[in-house]
């Protein structure tokens, strides 16, 4: 279930604002391992969609992506 419902957020949306919000709502209900998977199908997506700086600048000013990505960090040096 938790496969599909990472896949299903990153192949439904059809701009950056749709993947940030899902990235949000996703970073408060899952681990870190599916966010991962989530992100790294995220970036080949919006790549895709010519849509990767529109989603850098969403999350640029995120605090909540911010202490994900502190987190997540301390967690692989440990």
């Amino acid at each position: 279930m938790r496969y599909t419902t990472t896949v299903a957020l990153t192949i439904r949306a059809t701009d950056a604002q749709q993947e940030y919000h899902a990235f949000q709502w996703l970073v408060g209900q899952a681990s870190a391992e599916w966010i991962q998977l989530f992100a790294t199908d995220l970036c080949q997506q919006m790549r895709t969609m010519g849509q990767m700086g529109a989603l850098v600048k969403l999350m640029a000013n995120d605090t909540m992506f911010q202490d994900f990505l502190d987190d997540y960090q301390r967690m692989l040096n440990e």
